[in-house]
């Protein structure tokens, strides 16, 4: 059944099979196992050139050479915040709320805009904190917020990750950030994570699209459970 909500785009989740919760401490190891793959596989959706064998040496604590130094800190920011994720999750403090995905922003986007982890329009001439009680963008996040919070924890996950694409919270670093905050919940409620394989980086590109055109999610949620390994 389409359910049409307030998220600005309907949805269908009954394309989500039931799925058992597992353990947090095994999503964890999971994550951290595969951490190299991760975020390569995040990295290419941004058309990153660094191939994998570069993301594990950095991931290893050595430099490597031969690339803008944009890239090389896009995917070094993308290795901060999977570390940042992850002491989250271990602690008990990660939260589906502003400030975990204005933090994992501002990390992501970091040395990228001067804006990070800033909603859009909640920056003003003289401070970019100071007309966040009026911004737009945080008035449709926290109306939704709740809404989600009680949804199941997988729906939840990947329509926030949808929502987040759809509203464009950010000037940069939407579809990171909204793609860590998804697995941060996947995650601290026992599910495993979720990646995007880099070889299926045009059809999520054809399929968000069609996303942002029908306003109509099914498709993409169901991609992104695909996409589960």
């Amino acid at each position: 059944m389409i359910v049409t909500t307030p998220l600005g785009f309907s949805y269908d989740a009954n394309v989500l099979p039931a799925s058992e919760t597992r353990s947090v401490v095994r999503a964890i190891a999971i994550y951290n196992q595969r951490m190299a793959e991760f975020v390569w596989d995040v990295a290419k959706l941004e058309n990153n050139p660094l191939t994998f064998v570069d993301i594990q040496t950095l991931l290893g604590g050595v430099t490597i050479g031969g690339y803008k130094v944009r890239d090389v800190e896009q995917v070094t920011n993308l290795a901060d915040s999977s570390r940042k994720l992850l002491k989250l999750i271990r602690s008990g403090h990660f939260r589906l709320n502003k400030e975990t995905l204005m933090l994992l922003n501002s990390i992501i986007t970091r040395n990228e805009t001067p804006e990070g982890g800033i909603f859009r329009d909640e920056c003003g001439h003289n401070s970019c904190r100071a007309n966040a009680e009026a911004s737009e963008l945080n008035r449709i996040f926290m109306e939704n917020l709740q809404s989600m919070l009680v949804m199941p924890p997988v729906e939840a996950a990947l329509i926030f990750f949808l929502f987040c694409m759809f509203q464009q919270f950010f000037f940069n670093g939407n579809k990171r950030t909204g793609l860590y905050m998804m697995n941060g919940w996947l995650m601290s409620n026992g599910f495993d994570p979720i990646s995007i394989p880099a070889f299926r980086s045009q059809e999520f590109n054809d399929k968000m699209r069609r996303f942002y055109t029908n306003k109509d999610a099914t498709e993409m949620l169901a991609f992104l459970w695909s996409c589960k390994r």
